[in-house]
């Protein structure tokens, strides 16, 4: 949102100010509320959970995929597999994260929660994140329908 600027001077104020903090002219006060969020559909959140759902299940496989290249840099000592695989994974956790935000925000739930979760208990957190925001996601849906 931009600030407005004084009708006498062009100096920029802030916003909500009813005088120019540089000539002192009295500005007109803009009393119409900030634009409302529209709330939130059912088809909204439903389409939030569906892409959710996706980036958890390609989390979930890269973890898989972490886990087999661990077993094979043990085997066969191959470092570099097992480092791509890593990052891979962290990428694909840092989009879970975002998800995981977007759904909680609408579901109408604290998204630092779920966030602090996912990042105080990287495995079990974006897990039990996930699951307890798709339900709250489902009910969200069966109430708005």
């Amino acid at each position: 949102m931009f600030n407005p600027v004084c009708p006498n001077c062009a100096t920029t104020t802030l916003f909500g100010a009813a005088y120019c903090p540089h000539c002192g002219h009295g500005l007109a006060r803009n009393d119409t509320p900030p634009p409302v969020k529209p709330a939130e559909t059912a088809e909204t959140i439903a389409q939030t959970l569906t892409d959710t759902q996706f980036v958890f299940t390609i989390w979930v496989a890269s973890l898989a995929l972490l886990v087999m290249t661990g077993i094979v840099h043990k085997l066969y000592g191959m470092l570099d597999v097992l480092l791509i695989s890593g990052l891979l994974m962290f990428y694909i956790w840092a989009f879970l994260l975002v998800k995981l935000d977007q759904l909680a925000n609408a579901v109408g739930k604290n998204p630092a929660f779920w966030v602090y979760c996912s990042l105080l208990l990287p495995l079990m957190g974006n897990f039990i994140s996930f699951y307890l925001l798709r339900q709250y996601a489902r009910l969200k849906i069966r109430e708005l329908e």
